[in-house]
């Protein structure tokens, strides 16, 4: 059982800096080696700025983008559109996963919530309660066990109506599954749809990780071309309340499963 608070974190598109962003390189062949990024907040939001597209304060250094390529790209990207206003009044969407399906959620949040609380776990990274003009709500886990529990305290304040799930560190795409089906059947839940975004469900286009808006798989640069991916994920969950039937529907790396969730876990 775990106890989870929230707190405020506002405003979203404040730039939380300046400070010269430090990364340890995977690919390095020195272990742990930490690499220097000639990189501020304040350099990206001059990037962003007059692009037509918003600087999310939610994001994360490994998301963050700046550089001549980067602001061209935004310049012939269009820029998120909304979604989340024309889902129901009361829809409560709870997601979870690692941090590349975080970015598909933060995405929606930086652009259209109008209050944000961080989650205070000490294990908590990307957890945000968000809220929205129109009644609705998402609930953001990251990836750990207990992000797969929707624990009784959540249960007491909200049932989800809608779920989103992604890869989860040294889990199968079964066992997530799994996880997500023992927890609905033991809160009874029923829910209208469930989206599966399992792997990478960004498109390749604007790499974030430092690269500089390069054209490869990986965390994407936050606002960019992920806004698609973001707008597809809405356009699945809208999709399973539209067409309340049993069916698959599927875009980009996503894949709803709407009506009938017991037949969600075989597809």
């Amino acid at each position: 059982m775990y106890e989870w608070q929230v707190k405020p974190y506002w405003p979203m598109r404040e730039v939380r800096g300046p400070k010269l962003l430090k990364w340890t390189c995977p690919s390095c062949n020195v272990s742990d080696a930490e690499v220097l990024v000639n990189m501020s907040w304040d350099s990206v939001k001059a990037s962003i700025s007059g692009t037509g597209h918003n600087f999310c304060g939610l994001a994360r250094d490994l998301w963050a983008c700046d550089g001549n390529l980067y602001r061209q790209t935004l310049q012939h990207t269009v820029a998120y559109r909304s979604g989340m206003m024309s889902l129901p009044a009361g829809t409560f969407i709870y997601a979870t996963g690692l941090s590349w399906f975080s970015q598909l959620l933060v995405n929606i949040i930086c652009e259209e919530a109008i209050q944000v609380w961080k989650i205070a776990l000490k294990e908590a990274q990307n957890d945000w309660l968000a809220a929205f003009g129109n009644g609705t709500y998402i609930l953001h886990r990251g990836s750990s066990s207990w992000g797969l529990s929707m624990e009784t305290a959540l249960l007491k304040v909200f049932k989800p109506t809608l779920i989103v799930m992604g890869s989860h560190h040294d889990m199968s795409f079964g066992a997530v599954e799994a996880a997500v089906a023992a927890s609905l059947d033991t809160w009874k839940l029923n829910v209208s749809g469930i989206v599966k975004a399992f792997g990478n469900p960004l498109s390749k286009g604007c790499r974030a990780e430092f690269s500089g808006c390069s054209e490869e798989d990986g965390h994407q640069c936050l606002p960019g071309p992920l806004a698609r991916d973001s707008e597809q994920l809405l356009h699945l969950l809208r999709q399973c309340i539209d067409t309340p039937y049993p069916h698959y529907y599927t875009m980009g790396r996503m894949t709803a499963c709407c009506g009938h969730q017991t037949a969600c876990w075989s597809g």
